[in-house]
This record gives C-alpha cells, structure tokens and sequence, in this order.
C-alpha cells in the first residue's frame, strides 16, 4: 500500500469528494479500501490519483507528514485565541529526504490555510538549500501575516515558483507596522514572478506610513490583472488607475471622500483593460456614482457587481427606493456600453422596512434601462424589496436578453415574491443557452389542460426556488412534484432550494432533497409520463 493512503488528513481530501461513503470525523483512521485499492491498480491510475488528492491543501500536514522524523510539529497561538500547526526541524534535511518532500509537494497547485512553517534556523536554512522552492508548481496562496515579516518573505520566497499568479496575504487584525514591512518586502519576493492576482486584506488605513507604504508598494506590481483592496484613498485608486494589465478590480468604498473623483480626473486612460469591477459601497450618492463611471472611462467593462447596504438619504426622509434603482439603472445605462456589458448584479440589504414598516416596490419598469444590454449573459437582483414581476415580466426580460445563461430575480425578504409560475418558465425557450434560474413560483397548474398547454422546450438545467406556493394541491407530495417536474423539464437536473427563512407566510412545500433523488435517477427521466391530475 502506498504510504500516503495512510495518512489520514489526506483520506480526508479524498473522501470529501465521494459524498455519503465517508462519514468519520477529522482524523479517525478510516479508509477506503476499494478507493485504495484502484489507485493500486498501475502506476498511471496512481500517478492521476496523486495529482487529484493533492491539487488543493486545505492544511499543509500532510506536507508535514513527509518531512523526516526530526520533524516537530508545535501549536502556536495566533491573535484570534485559535491554536494552528508549525513545523520545526531539528536536523538539516538531506537530498534524499527532500526529494521524497518534494514527490508530494510539486503536485500542490492551491494552498490557503492557517499554517506557520515556522521560524526555526534550521529550516530557513533547509528552505533556502532546497533544490528547488517547497511548492514549484503552486498557482495559487493564501498567506496569513504570523509575525515577523522579514521571516515571513523569506519563506514566501522559498516557497513560490515564477508560476505564481493567484497571491491573497491577511493581514486584518495585525500591527500596522507588520503589515507595513510586508508592503515594503513583498515586492522584492516576488521577483521574478508573474503575480496576476493578488488580494490585500488590511485594516491600517489610518496609520501615517500606511499609504506611502501601500502606494509605492502598488506601483510595483505591474504584472497585476486582477486586484482586491479595501483601502480608501484617492491616491491609491489613481495608481490602481494606471496599472497598465488590469482587468478586474473589487473595491469597497465607505466614506464620501473615498470616491476617487479629483485625482481620477487627472489620469490619462484610466483602466485602460479594466473589464470586471465589483464595489462594495456603503452608501450611493448617484451623482458621485456617475461621475465616478463617468471619469473612469469604463466603457469596456464586461462585468458589474455591487454590494450597497443602502441608498443614501434614508435616514430621516421617506424616500422611493425604486426611484433610487431607476437612477441606478440609467446612470450604468449611460456611462457603460450596450455592446460590452454581458454581467450585473446588485445585492442590496436595504433597512427601508425597519423604518417605514413597509417594503419598496421593483417593477418590470425599474429594469428597463438595463435591457438596452443585448449581449446580457448574467443578471442577478437580490434585494430586500418587493419583486412586483410576473410571466410577463420574465418575457419581456428573456427577449430582450436572448444570450442569458443565468438569471436570479430573488427577493431577500418579502411579503409579496414574484409571481412567476412554472408554465411562465416557457418563456426561457428563446434563451437556448440558460442554465440556471433562481426565483419565487406559484403554482399555476391546477388542470390536465393547462399542463399540456405548456410547450416543453430547451429549459433550465437547475432551477433555484426561493419561495413556492402550491397551495393545498397535491404538489406538495415530493413524489408528485418529481413526477411533474420531470415530465415539464426534460433538462431539469437539479433543483436548489434557500433552507433559511421562508419568504412570505408559511406553507407547505415538498422536501427537495427527496425530489433531487427522483430527478438524479435516469430511469424517471421519461417525459412521456402522464401529466398528474391537479384538480
């Protein structure tokens, strides 16, 4: 048996994957022995096996578990009170011993987790003689800021290839002088590399040195195609401005004087390349909003993602959210081009209801500025309002986005979902490459004669169902849901269904799990099965 089957963490990598046969708590020494016994078949099914077992390291132990028997493994306490392993060596390692490390390690691609492969001298000098760094082949990092930077780069140098291009360093909760080294050394790291993706989470915005440290810092990685940041400067977000690769770009912007609007102004072609922008927005000033669109230049955005807790002027006035969204729509409408954007999505957790004691109402009418985007692929709408659409709205939708693949229209709360059924879902026939559809049903097939009135074309794959209300009829039968489910939808292959609070008043409603099942099974996937009688 090869000896890395026998280490449990790694059963554990496996075994997530296989669903329901494993069962055992972190840890026990559970195997599976016709699992084992496959990759032992040939050398080639064993090779495949280890790549796919050691892709992506939730935990660095059983890179550990290869290190020799002088190997001590210790918990150290991070600041958060939570205990995570590191490794010392007592005994430097000889080529054979990292060449039986290193059988293992090329395979990582993916690494993200609490770890701290320490500090000892022993092992900074082993990292350092290796023959090469611990994960040559890695593609993407998570790096937890432990203490000591200079330490901490030294091992992010030892530990990474020119191969690297996906980098996310945590700093939240560190010394702001800790996070400053790590801005000022990781450059020189990461030399070499092809860094395309980095996300720098850090809460030291306020400290003097912080931002000449984080600007010069920013200017530096010039490789960089992809960037999350939080931090609200208007000189950073010119610099950003100038990274002459990026293409997509999340920033969450809390104050007004955040808005990256005078220095913007001073840039020539700003985001050049920029074509997915995600902002996680405290409050929207619509005129601050345009502006910023509007200086920004982004006319080859293929993306739009934002969060927003709220619309500003809340506080005291009763105000029409809905005017707020129309306002919304129009300024994206105007500043971005109809030919480029193909994704939007807008998560608002408004606190409108907890004021007013009533919810805001979207209408068909607040979308349609948007639907001037033909080549519209994805369109998610999750907000905390009324959703006052119905079959009629989904048409109009479906035709005027004929490339959709996606498309959510979920209320986060309300007392009056959408009033979408599941014969209007045939709207969706002029969208052949739709796949998933996340709403609110009602059910609307009550008779033999308006099942067979329901043209059962090429139609979602997976159907997200945030409310249903089938009444007292006899839907609410799991095995008469699957039965009419699979009959209507001959691609139907999943249904998703949100187990938080229910949307609306209660009721009944069938056990999803159990219509899974029906719809998993190829046998039930006969569509000549006759429609049931819901009288």
């Amino acid at each position: 048996m090869h000896r890395i089957f026998l280490i449990a963490e790694v059963l554990d990598l496996i075994l997530e994957g296989l669903g329901g046969m494993y069962k055992g708590d972190y840890g026990q020494d559970v195997g599976n022995s016709d699992l084992i016994s496959f990759a032992l078949t040939s050398k080639s099914v064993l090779e495949l096996a280890l790549d796919h077992i050691w892709h992506t390291l939730p935990n660095i132990l059983p890179v550990v578990r290869c290190f020799p028997r002088e190997s001590e493994l210790q918990g150290i306490q991070d600041t958060d009170g939570d205990r995570f392993p590191a490794v010392f060596l007592r005994a430097p390692l000889s080529y054979r011993e990292w060449e039986r490390v290193m059988f293992y390690s090329k395979r990582v691609k993916v690494f993200a987790n609490k770890f701290d492969i320490g500090t000892h001298p022993i092992l900074l000098k082993a990292l350092k003689d290796a023959p090469e760094p611990l994960f040559p082949n890695l593609l993407s990092f998570k790096w937890p800021l432990m203490g000591n930077p200079g330490d901490d780069m030294n091992l992010l140098d030892s530990f990474i290839s020119n191969r690297l291009f996906d980098l996310t360093i945590n700093g939240n909760g560190n010394d702001p002088g800790v996070v400053i080294a790590t801005l000022q050394t990781l450059p020189r790291a990461t030399v070499g590399v092809s860094l395309r993706s980095l996300k720098l989470n850090f809460s030291s915005n306020s400290h003097p040195d912080f931002l000449q440290s984080y600007r010069s810092f920013l200017r530096s990685m010039t490789t960089l195609e992809s960037l999350g940041t939080s931090v609200d400067d208007q000189g950073t977000y010119a610099d950003i401005a100038q990274l002459p690769n990026l293409r997509r770009l999340s920033l969450r912007i809390t104050t007004k004087s955040a808005w990256p609007l005078d220095l913007l102004s001073t840039v020539q072609s700003p985001f050049p390349h920029l074509q997915t922008l995600s902002l996680w927005i405290n409050t929207v000033n619509l005129s601050l909003f345009s502006r910023f669109l509007q200086l920004a230049h982004f006319d080859q955005l293929e993306s739009i993602y934002l969060r927003i807790p709220f619309f500003e002027g809340h506080s005291t006035t009763h105000r029409d959210p809905g005017s707020d969204f129309l306002g919304l729509a129009n300024t994206i409408a105007t500043q971005c081009s109809t030919d480029q954007l193909r994704h939007f999505s807008i998560d608002v957790t408004d606190a409108y209801f907890d004021m007013f004691n009533e919810y805001p109402t979207i209408t068909a009418h607040h979308l349609l500025p948007l639907l001037g985007f033909k080549r519209m692929q994805g369109f998610s709408l999750n907000v905390d309002w009324k959703l006052d659409f119905d079959n009629t709205t989904l048409e109009t939708i479906a035709s005027s986005w004929p490339l959709l693949d996606y498309l959510s229209l979920a209320p986060r709360s309300s007392s009056k979902p959408p009033q979408i059924t599941f014969s209007g879902l045939q709207a969706l026939r002029v969208c052949p490459n739709i796949v998933s559809f996340d709403s609110s049903f009602v059910d609307d097939v009550s008779s033999p004669e308006s099942y067979e009135s329901i043209d059962k074309g090429k139609l979602p794959k997976i159907l997200s169902v945030s409310f249903l209300d089938v009444g007292d009829s006899e839907l609410t039968n799991s095995h008469n849901m699957a039965r009419y489910l699979a009959a209507l939808f001959p691609n139907l292959e999943e249904i998703s269904y949100d187990q938080g609070t229910p949307l609306g008043p209660p009721v009944q409603k069938p056990n999803w799990d159990s219509v899974n099942d029906y719809l998993s099974n190829p046998s039930n996937r006969n569509t000549d099965v006759a429609p049931l009688t819901l009288a």
